[in-house]
């Protein structure tokens, strides 16, 4: 499990942040950066193999990350390029966080079909738990 900031700025902090902030279904499918070395800012790209740095500012883009927000993708445990994120609501349709289901495969791979009896039941989970939390 892993935890993602929404930020209060208008950039994006990735898929989660702009799946709050719309309140939007979003299925990212983009390539896989697992073995690509993260430089420690995003002004040190320039200085890695112009095939790993286009894969990562591919990656940032189609994952919504602004370049602002590069800790963020440093940070991450796994980087995931196969991406299902849901925003949840309570009964007041105010959105209070996001489901995001994610796998790193070679490849883009759409499983958000596979996804829907899953997710269904997770959203009742979740709106259940919101309803006692008040």
């Amino acid at each position: 499990m892993t935890h993602f900031r929404v930020s209060g700025a208008n950039e994006c902090n990735g898929v989660a942040d702009k799946c709050f902030k719309e309140g939007i279904e979003i299925e990212v499918m983009t390539c896989n950066i697992s073995n690509c070395e993260i430089p420690e800012s995003y002004d040190l790209l320039d200085e890695l193999r112009m095939k790993e740095r286009n894969m990562i500012k591919k990656y940032m883009k189609e994952s919504f990350f602004d370049s602002s927000h590069f800790t963020s993708l440093q940070c991450m445990n796994t980087k995931a390029n196969n991406l299902y994120a849901l925003a949840i609501s309570n009964e007041d349709e105010e959105i209070r966080g996001v489901l995001i289901i994610d796998n790193v495969k070679e490849g883009k791979r759409s499983f958000k079909e596979e996804l829907r009896d899953v997710v269904a039941d997770y959203a009742k989970i979740f709106c259940f738990t919101l309803s006692t939390v008040k």
